[in-house]
């Protein structure tokens, strides 16, 4: 049903309905139950008038106001927050953290502890609170979580390849590296690994395979060690800013991955360009299909005719023609299997 649009303006014009719904009376009379219709049509009329009338009434009470005087008191406040997307939850960077402080009723360290889960929900920081004397200090350790997982290397392994700190695969690399510059793969088989002697103090054997890369050098990796900050708990509030370097990942990355993932499974991709090329193929013999019986319906050629029309025939442009071209492969491979069957 349509509606008239109500005007943004009251004393506008409303633009008048033209009622061309109606069915004519020539095709009115062989549609069966038109009375039905014209039914549905009165109750559209009826419908749209009420909302014209409601429309008038809304312009009136909106272009001209009757206000009354009333006491409103507003509650006024203001708040500053960083924005979501430039900033990270805190517990997004962190492993666990930890508060070691000395139990007032044991007199022993005891500590309070906070490890990341799989589906733990990020927040911006947490509360612990313990009892503990007035005046007492803590210990507040703070495990970090660096994307990719960075290790500290020993000090063997860290004077042979220049690094102190770094990832599993950029060490691989590195050592990677030292054995290409040094020349020390084996002449005649490129997986063993022959050792000089900085790597034989550092792994502790003359020769290694390259499968064994992986293996020996996570001996020499050990985890970063936990950040530790003193607190001091007292009447006085206690305030401190620390600056922790971490590495972390750009979210982007995740999209980029699983992109790249659905970028190479093409399987589908292939099977449907496959399906495409044999519809072309249908495509292209139904074509030549049709172009040749409508040739045939435009001039056949009768069985029995006593006098058959060889002009066409002769002249060479006659089998210049599309479908003569497209139809020689079938009528040469007819000629063969039929010269094949006499054979036999």
């Amino acid at each position: 049903m349509q509606q008239p649009q109500a005007t943004s303006v009251p004393n506008r014009k409303h633009k008048k309905r033209t009622f061309d719904i109606k069915f004519p009376e020539q095709l009115a009379k062989i549609i069966p139950d038109i009375s039905l219709y014209d039914r549905l049509v009165a109750a559209e009329q009826k419908i749209d008038s009420i909302i014209m009338r409601k429309n008038i009434e809304i312009q009136d009470a909106a272009f001209q106001p009757k206000g009354s005087p009333q006491m409103i008191t507003f509650d006024i406040s203001t708040d500053v927050s960083v924005q979501g997307w430039s900033s990270r939850k805190i517990t997004s960077v962190l492993k666990g953290v930890a508060v070691v402080y000395k139990d007032p009723n044991t007199l022993q360290e005891s500590a309070v502890q906070w490890v990341r889960t799989t589906n733990v929900q990020d927040s911006d920081g947490f509360v612990m609170r313990r009892n503990t004397p007035m005046s007492s200090n803590a210990r507040l350790i703070l495990k970090i979580e660096n994307t990719p997982e960075r290790f500290r290397l020993s000090p063997a392994l860290s004077k042979a390849i220049g690094l102190t700190i770094d990832t599993q695969s950029n060490v691989l690399f590195a050592v990677w590296s030292y054995i290409k510059a040094n020349r020390l793969q084996d002449v005649h088989d490129k997986k063993i690994i022959i050792n000089d002697d900085v790597f034989i103090e550092v792994f502790k054997v003359p020769k290694m395979s390259f499968s064994m890369l992986p293996e020996l050098i996570q001996q020499h990796l050990t985890p970063l060690e936990p950040i530790a900050i003193p607190l001091e708990f007292s009447e006085n509030q206690f305030n401190t800013k620390v600056e922790v370097l971490a590495f972390i990942q750009d979210p982007i990355i995740n999209d980029y991955r699983e992109y790249a993932t659905k970028a190479l499974q093409i399987k589908d991709t292939i099977a449907l360009d496959e399906k495409i090329s044999q519809i072309l193929q249908v495509s292209h013999k139904s074509k030549v299909k049709r172009e040749f019986m409508e040739g045939f319906s435009q001039d056949p050629t009768v069985l029995g005719e006593i006098t058959p029309e060889f002009s066409e025939a002769e002249r060479s442009e006659f089998y210049e023609q599309d479908w003569v071209r497209d139809l020689l492969p079938y009528y040469t491979m007819e000629r063969a299997n039929s010269s094949l069957r006499n054979s036999r």
